[in-house]
């Protein structure tokens, strides 16, 4: 695996010094980024929001000033100075909410929830067709991420909990250290697990049971299909300054990794 994992930083450290590259489209490791379909959602250095072809490698910018947090097939979210943008897939309009202070963002079913830094990172849910903005659950977390079903969000750095949309209550489904970085989707929550050097794991929701450890280690990655994209975990001492970064794709059923964005050629490592 550290062999690998060299080669990875290599290519990467090779490639953010690399002749021609465009720095209006670097890749921002300080915001999320989101795949669906042949698209990366991504933000560059200066927190606009770029659409990114899987298969020509063209990239488009779609707004600025964003700072991507969450998507879905209506909208992005983002989040920049205190101040929520929600932009309308379907009308091409961004609409903006003032004094939102927001430590980690999900959106399901018309409803932003997000951790209020404003108020001891409390989560608060927006209403998106009246706007309105309440609290939602009088709990604190710094992470949190949605599905149809529940929302799945850490408490004290330690656990995670999944609040159940149709049982109106909070359980405990996995204890760990230092439980930041994850995202769900229906069944199975992808997590950075810090006690096994960032490597991603896949923990069943209903159950909390560890189901899958994939050869990634990652801070920064989404789940598509069968697919794991990642931007690659890199010690302190070699990590660029949140730009210049690349997007790798781990095909979870063929145990093998490609870069696929980021200035440079393309490249491709079997692990």
């Amino acid at each position: 695996m550290k062999k690998y994992m060299f080669l990875i930083i290599s290519l990467i450290l090779t490639a953010c010094i690399f002749p021609g590259c465009n720095s209006d489209k670097d890749i921002s490791a300080a915001d999320k980024f989101f795949v669906e379909g042949d698209y990366i959602y991504y933000c560059n250095s200066n927190g606009d929001l770029y659409k990114h072809s899987l298969t020509d490698r063209s990239s488009e910018k779609i707004a600025e000033g964003f700072r991507l947090k969450a998507f879905d097939e209506n909208y992005f979210i983002g989040c920049n100075n205190g101040t929520l943008k929600i932009y309308n897939r379907n009308s091409g309009e961004t609409d903006e909410l003032g004094n939102i202070e927001a430590a980690s963002i999900a959106l399901c079913e018309n409803s932003v929830y997000y951790s209020n830094s404003a108020d001891e990172n409390r989560i608060y849910k927006i209403d998106l067709n009246t706007k309105s903005n309440d609290m939602f659950l009088d709990a604190s977390t710094t992470a949190l991420s949605a599905n149809k079903d529940c929302l799945i969000y850490e408490s004290n750095s330690n656990e995670l909990y999944k609040y159940d949309f149709n049982l109106e209550e909070a359980q405990q489904i996995y204890e760990g250290l230092y439980c930041f970085y994850f995202c769900c989707d229906d069944e199975n929550i992808y997590l950075s697990n810090y006690e096994n050097n960032s490597a991603v794991e896949k923990i069943d929701i209903s159950s909390g049971k560890t189901e899958a450890v994939y050869d990634i280690s990652s801070l920064n990655f989404c789940v598509s299909g069968n697919e794991i994209y990642y931007m690659p975990y890199l010690p302190e001492e070699l990590q660029p300054d949140n730009k210049n970064t690349h997007i790798y794709k781990y095909n979870i059923s063929e145990n093998n990794t490609e870069k696929i964005s980021g200035c440079g050629q393309m490249a491709q490592i079997m692990v």
